[in-house]
C-alpha cells in the first residue's frame, strides 16, 4: 500500500510539475507578447512625435512665408497708392483728364 501511495504521489508530483511548467510557459509567453506590444507602441509613438514635430516646423515656416507675403503686399499696395496719388496730382490741373475716354480708345488699349 505504501508503494501504491508512493506511485500516486510521484504521479501527482509529475502532474503538478507539468502544470507548473505549463503555467510558467503561459506567463512567459504573455509577458513576451506584452513586451512586443510595448516595443511596437513605442515605435509608433516615436513616429507620431516625429510627424508632429515636422508639422510644427512646417506650420512655423508657413507662417513666416505668409508674413513675408503680407509684408510684400502691403509694400506693393502702399507704392501703388502713392503712384495713384501722384498721378491724380499731376492730372488735377489738366482739363482733358476730367473727360471720359472714348470707347474706341479703351478697346484699342485693351487689345494692346
Amino acid at each position: 500500500m505504501f508503494d501504491r501511495f508512493k506511485k500516486l504521489m510521484t504521479f501527482t508530483s509529475i502532474i503538478f510539475y507539468l502544470l507548473l511548467l505549463f503555467l510558467i510557459s503561459r506567463l512567459y509567453s504573455a509577458n513576451q507578447e506584452k513586451k512586443n506590444k510595448i516595443a511596437y507602441l513605442e515605435v509608433q509613438l516615436n513616429i507620431t512625435r516625429k510627424v508632429i514635430e515636422t508639422n510644427v516646423k512646417n506650420e512655423a515656416a508657413n507662417r513666416l512665408i505668409t508674413l513675408r507675403q503680407l509684408e510684400y503686399e502691403r509694400k506693393h499696395w502702399s507704392e501703388t497708392n502713392e503712384q495713384v496719388k501722384q498721378l491724380q496730382q499731376v492730372l488735377a490741373n489738366n482739363a482733358c483728364s476730367k473727360e471720359l475716354l472714348p470707347d474706341t480708345a479703351i478697346k484699342f488699349l485693351r487689345a494692346n
